[in-house]
């Protein structure tokens, strides 16, 4: 009797645990489909012109360790990822006003705003490019870099080469 209910309840665990991970596959899977920018819309297969331009000087901003080229080309194979992405000082600081006339674009930081198709994807994708911090910002800090008041479930990623 005591070896038929050692066995019914290892096929009760075994059961349990395949529906457990069924349901994780299918939670995984839905995030890894699921995506939405502004709107709700998913993530255009092209970028706009607006973000056209923003690339273009991504690409010719390159210093360090910080390869454009590479950063752009990633993120338009990635496109599912991400709803906009600018690059900028970190600091708040308009070093790009004062280096201008000397035709330099001096900017340090990557801000890449999620779709939340992927959140960790998008983080992996983002420490290949070998910079000095991959951090989320998130809450208010978000909200008010993104100009949006009230309770903020927004998340940026912030990207930063020395």
């Amino acid at each position: 009797m005591g070896v038929l209910i050692k066995a019914t309840v290892v096929v009760l665990t075994v059961v349990v645990l395949a529906a457990a991970s069924g349901s994780l596959a299918r939670t995984e899977a839905a995030e890894s489909s699921a995506g939405r920018c502004a709107g709700g819309k998913p993530p255009p297969a092209t970028i706009n012109p607006v973000q056209s331009l923003e690339f273009q000087m991504i690409r010719r901003a390159s210093f360090n360790n910080f390869d454009g080229r590479e950063v752009v080309r990633d993120l338009l194979k990635h496109r599912r990822l991400w709803c906009g992405a600018v690059m900028d000082t970190g600091d708040g600081t308009l070093l790009k006003l004062r280096d201008i006339d000397e035709n330099v674009w001096n900017v340090d930081t990557l801000y890449v705003l999620p779709s939340g198709a992927d959140s960790r994807a998008l983080r992996r994708l983002a420490q290949r490019w070998r910079a000095d911090g991959v951090d989320w910002v998130i809450g208010a800090k978000a909200s008010q870099l993104l100009g949006e008041h009230g309770p903020g479930i927004r998340r940026i990623l912030e990207i930063w080469w020395d």
